[in-house]
């Protein structure tokens, strides 16, 4: 699934994916990064001409992400 954002914050990526949600994945290891979140908020029998996932920002402790179906969506990161 194409990328659309990348923000990558203190060793962080935050990634949003077109229809493959979005992921959060640990950078400080360059050779063995982790994904250690995920966020999908488009089910599987939607995928078929979503749009889904387009943008990712991150504020302080504060992940926000857009959909352009479903809205815009904030989540707390520690």
């Amino acid at each position: 699934m194409p990328v659309h954002n990348v923000e990558v914050v203190d060793g962080i990526a935050y990634v949003s994916y077109n229809i493959d949600g979005r992921r959060v994945v640990h950078l400080r290891d360059s050779e063995n990064p982790k994904q250690i979140a995920h966020f999908d908020n488009v089910s599987a029998e939607d995928e078929r001409g979503s749009w889904g996932g387009r943008g990712v920002h991150v504020v302080k402790y504060t992940v926000y992400l857009s959909d352009m179906q479903s809205g815009r969506y904030a989540f707390r990161s520690t």
